[in-house]
């Protein structure tokens, strides 16, 4: 009985590697073998080489067995020449006398060669494989990435993603979103097949017009190295652009696919504003998904009859209309303000202390009149006196007699006062330099903040005078949670009790005062304002302490039906460990 013949070593290609294995690898090919990969892909990453294009990689879940070619090397070839040419290859390592070198622990962007024994008569089959960077790689998002990358250098050098799709289907690759990612394409691009749309973005790319194509991204696409936090007085919008963090990509990756769904013509307008100033912005932004997610068209600052003043947006859905205004609540004076940013940068100077060995509580700081300290003289200061201290006595003190009895250190000047004390690091953090702020004055609010609230709301309501229809006001307030008395009473007044004059059947009851930003129905007030939506979301809470309330003005001129009974996360399909799953950067 005759054996059939192995092969030595083969390369498993399944994307663009079919029709490009590079100058070193397709002089060494001897024979195709058409196959199918023994493990799932996707378009489950973005490439870096291919101005971010979505690219296939294995997966684990999702995706789909697809059709593959294993090129047959000579064999002569062994398996290491072989692992090394096509890491170069992947890697686009133009040396070659660099090698491949296998890593115990890989990163998500470490490029990894794998080994199929004995696959389709092969007795070694290797594969690449690469961790997935897209967060999210629903068809719309993927699509993006594939216009934007032939409107760039990638398209001039024809490896961005839409022919790279195109190859993938004329290889029979197809995947669950391959489809869908199509059909994307040709809606944004009003044509009827790929290299229709290929020729219809290379023409665009050559005008001026490519820059602001229909896919603007709100954050830069390129490499990040920034690791961390933010500094207490960091430009916000400048730290999310520059942020290698996995937690801050993951909120890039959100807002990103709110932006995607934003109007084309109204995008540079917002992307400057989220640069000028990013939390109301965002909070803007955060609107026009959630009432997208609700079935509303929102027109973008409708114009008004007889005024310049325009409302943020103006909302339709079959017979419903309603004008909305947006404001994210800001807590402090202006003076608290300056107050804040100076303090902010008296704590980035005291974060650049020394903490080989100690962190710092602070105890107080106590500015002095209205001028800006030292950083380098604070610096200066507790380096010197830290440095009197030994970890392992102070430590061995602390257990002894406890916090209470620990020395403070006090930096003073004629402008600032700062009280702290040292907190030791463990003998196996010790050496390790990082922040040295380990903890911060305990805050204690007294009260609530239902004027504040009123007061916020008030600054919006007759602003576009008598408008024809429906006008509610979005607001922002930032707290760990959402406290409902404190809405109610800043909309319905403070609660109280009344009672019956009669002797008999004093009727006691709970009921509102009518002190609030709706007034009473002997005193209605702003009835021009028929409902106002509050919330505390932020970029961070999304899946955890966010909340949101809509109430209605009982005394409004044109009332309306308008509900909301779903959560936040719900309603924006947010990830339930959003963002604290180590997600990729996007690098948009």
């Amino acid at each position: 009985m005759a054996t059939q013949m192995t092969k030595a070593v083969g390369i498993l290609a399944y994307g663009s590697l079919i029709n490009d294995s590079g100058d070193e690898i397709n002089p060494l090919i001897t024979e195709r073998i058409p196959c199918i990969t023994p493990f799932n892909v996707e378009y489950s990453r973005k490439s870096k080489n291919r101005d971010y294009a979505p690219t296939l990689i294995p997966v684990d879940i999702g995706g789909a067995a697809v059709n593959a070619v294993i090129l047959v090397l000579n064999d002569s070839i062994s398996l290491e020449e072989a692992e090394n040419m096509l890491w170069r290859r992947e890697t686009r390592e133009l040396d070659k006398n660099r090698k491949y070198k296998k890593k115990l622990n890989p990163g998500q962007n470490s490029v990894q060669i794998k080994i199929l024994e004995n696959f389709q008569t092969v007795d070694r089959v290797i594969y690449t494989s690469i961790g997935s960077n897209l967060d999210d790689n629903s068809p719309n998002i993927l699509a993006a990435l594939a216009i934007q990358s032939i409107l760039s250098n990638a398209g001039n050098a024809g490896t961005d993603g839409v022919r790279y799709l195109l190859n993938a289907k004329t290889n029979g690759i197809t995947t669950p979103f391959s489809a869908e990612y199509e059909n994307n394409i040709l809606e944004h691009t009003k044509t009827t097949t790929l290299e229709a749309a290929i020729h219809k973005l290379d023409s665009q790319r050559i005008s001026e017009l490519a820059k602001a194509a229909e896919y603007m991204f709100l954050f830069d696409k390129k490499e990040r190295t920034l690791q961390g936090p933010a500094d207490y007085n960091a430009d916000i919008y400048a730290y999310y652009n520059d942020s290698a963090r996995l937690d801050v990509g993951c909120v890039r990756d959100q807002l990103e696919i709110w932006f995607a769904k934003y109007p084309q013509n109204e995008k540079e307008e917002l992307k400057s504003r989220v640069k000028a100033t990013f939390n109301p912005a965002i909070f803007e932004l955060f609107i026009f998904a959630l009432f997208t997610e609700l079935g509303y068209s929102l027109e973008i600052h409708p114009e008004i009859p007889g005024i310049t003043k325009r409302p943020d947006y103006f909302a339709k859905k079959g017979n419903d209309v309603f004008y909305i205004e947006v404001k994210f609540m800001t807590m402090l004076s202006q003076n608290e303000q300056s107050l804040e940013r100076r303090k902010n940068a008296v704590l980035d100077a005291i974060n650049k202390v020394d903490a080989s060995n100690f962190l710092l509580k602070l105890e107080d700081i106590s500015f002095k009149d209205s001028s800006q300290p030292s950083g380098k003289d604070i610096i200066r200061y507790f380096n010197r006196e830290i440095a009197n201290y030994s970890p392992d006595d102070y430590t061995e003190r602390l257990l002894q007699h406890g916090f209470d009895s620990m020395p403070e250190i006090t930096y003073e000047d004629d402008k600032i006062k700062i009280t702290t004390k040292l907190l030791p690091k463990s003998p196996l953090h010790r050496g390790t330099n990082s922040r040295s702020i380990g903890a911060h004055p305990t805050v204690t609010q007294i009260g609530n903040d239902s004027e504040d609230i009123k007061g916020s709301l008030e600054t919006k309501a007759t602003r576009y005078g008598n408008l024809n229809a429906p006008y509610i006001i979005c607001l922002n307030k930032q707290s760990v949670g959402l406290d409902l008395i404190e809405v109610q009473e800043a909309l319905y007044g403070s609660l109280q009790i009344s009672w019956s004059d009669n002797p008999n059947n004093r009727e006691e009851k709970m009921e509102f005062a009518g002190n609030g930003f709706f007034g009473s129905k002997n005193n209605p007030k702003f009835t021009r304002v028929s409902g106002v939506y509050i919330t505390n979301a932020n970029t961070a809470n999304l899946a955890t302490t966010a909340e949101h309330a809509f109430r209605h003005n009982p005394f409004a001129k044109y009332p309306i039906a308008f509900v909301i009974d779903q959560p936040i996360k719900e309603l924006l399909h947010i990830p339930e460990d959003y963002p604290l799953k180590k997600l990729p950067d996007l690098n948009f």
